[in-house]
Parts: C-alpha cells; structure tokens; sequence
C-alpha cells in the first residue's frame, strides 16, 4: 500500500505544481502575446529574446512530435481543454488516494 500511496502522491504533486501551472502559465502568455504583440521569450537559463507577433497561426502538440498549426483562439480552447483534463485527473487521482487510505483504516494498517 505504501507505494501505491507513494506513486499517487507523486502523480498529484506532478499534476498541481507541474502540468496544471505550466498550462495556465501558457494559456496567460499566449493571450497577452496576442493582446500586446509582443513578449520576451525565455530561450535559456536567465536569457530571454523579444518576439513580436503580428497574428496569424501558432503551432501546438497533439502528441508523439506531431504539432498542428490553427489560430491562436483555438490553441487557448485546447489548452483550456488539457487543463480541465487535468483537472478532472486530479480529482480522480485525489479520489482513489482517499478510497486507498479509507481501506487501510478500515483493515487497521493505517
């Protein structure tokens, strides 16, 4: 029990501290890149190069390095997608961590 306990702590620490902010963090830059026109892009550790957009496509993961180019609205609504996908994860992954515990109480392991 204890690594399966260990396992689904790592996934929900890897979901709310990693993929979730990363998500929204780039949901955010990509709506004020959009909005402003410009943004500093990090390439490196501490280095960073100006981009201007002018409009037009932007290109995002579908997975297996294959990317799809679309407008910049429908990379939000996808992002906005994989968020709420993990969101949902989350919860599951909460869910079955509290079922896991509730069990071994109820045995007296816990």
């Amino acid at each position: 029990m204890n690594e399966t306990l260990k396992a689904l702590d790592e996934q929900i620490a890897y979901l709310s501290k990693v993929v979730i902010p990363q998500l929204e963090a780039t949901m955010e830059a990509l709506q004020e890149l959009s909005n402003r026109g410009e943004a500093l892009v990090p390439v490196g550790p501490g280095v960073f190069l100006p981009l201007k957009y002018e409009g037009g496509k932007a290109l995002y993961s579908v997975g297996a390095d294959v990317f799809m180019e679309a407008d910049v609205q429908t990379v939000l609504k996808k992002l906005e997608e994989a968020k709420e996908n993990a969101k949902q994860s989350l919860q599951q992954l909460r869910a079955a961590r509290a079922k896991l515990i509730s069990q071994a109480k109820s045995r007296g392991q816990a």
